[in-house]
């Protein structure tokens, strides 16, 4: 015969516990946080210690002493000025993923494709539902003098830019807050009424135009796309003053073409054969 002993912590023990479990928690939150903006940074640029924590809103010595345990984790390098950047493990953890993933492990060709046709920067976007908010998944960047801050990762607004637009004629001018509508350029449609014009323009066209909305020197087109339960959009850019309203009237088919393609692909990855 076996007695079972139920054995309860004082309250004190409880509650410290529940402190330690929160502690760590908001722990973890502040790596994710860290490995996400070495990931996300533009180019692969470094990132100073100082920057860091100023951009994520922590102190500096938190930030090193998160820095230094994911150097040792091969999570993150540091270069000779004691700056970091994504390191070689984390590289090969997010292609692995990448490649498994089953839209942006098979958009590269068609990404790859439009950029080439249009000789312009190809970007697919995507929309966080979560956040409110899309940001690049993937892109092609074209030679050009002009290049444009959109690497992987970026955070773009629904309101300006031929992408983030597509996106938001999907969802509807009440997707985005008031808040966000800012100007980044004199050219950025921020009043309600206003936009919600362009967005029906853009659900007619089944296609996005944006002439120096986003960035002033830029002219781009993009279509959105569904694929599963992922909401998108796929466009090109290019320097605003070589692009002309039939070059925009011109890449909106082949646009149009890749969103196509995309919304098509098949739900998992295909196997190669053996």
């Amino acid at each position: 015969m076996s007695a079972t002993k139920n054995v309860m912590g004082a309250p004190g023990d409880v509650g410290a516990a529940a402190d330690r479990g929160r502690a760590q928690g908001a722990g973890n939150d502040r790596i994710v946080a860290t490995l996400n903006e070495l990931a996300c940074r533009p180019d692969g640029a470094p990132w100073g210690v100082r920057e860091l924590a100023e951009t994520l809103g922590g102190s500096r010595s938190t930030v090193n002493r998160i820095l230094q345990h994911l150097s040792e984790q091969g999570l993150a390098s540091r270069d000779a000025n004691g700056n970091y950047t994504a390191g070689p493990r984390l590289r090969v953890l997010a292609n692995g993923l990448l490649d498994r993933h089953p839209l942006l492990g098979s958009a590269r060709s068609i990404i790859d494709t439009l950029a080439r046709s249009c000789d312009a920067t190809a970007l697919l976007a995507l929309y966080d539902p979560s956040a409110g908010r899309c940001f690049v998944a993937m892109v092609t960047v074209a030679p050009s003098p002009v290049r444009y801050n959109l690497g992987p990762g970026t955070v773009i607004p629904l309101h300006a830019g031929a992408a983030g637009r597509a996106i938001l004629a999907e969802l509807g001018v009440d997707a985005v807050d008031e808040a966000a509508l800012t100007a980044f350029t004199e050219d950025t449609v921020t009043d309600r009424a206003g936009l919600e014009r362009l967005l029906a323009e853009d659900r007619a066209a089944c296609y996005t135009v944006s002439v120096g909305q986003h960035f002033a020197l830029a002219a781009g087109v993009a279509a959105p796309f569904r694929f599963g339960g992922l909401l998108g959009a796929v466009s090109v850019t290019r320097p605003r003053y070589d692009t002309t309203d039939a070059d925009l009237l011109r890449f909106a088919p082949q646009v149009q073409d890749a969103a196509r393609r995309l919304s098509a692909l098949p739900p998992e990855p295909v196997n190669s054969p053996v």
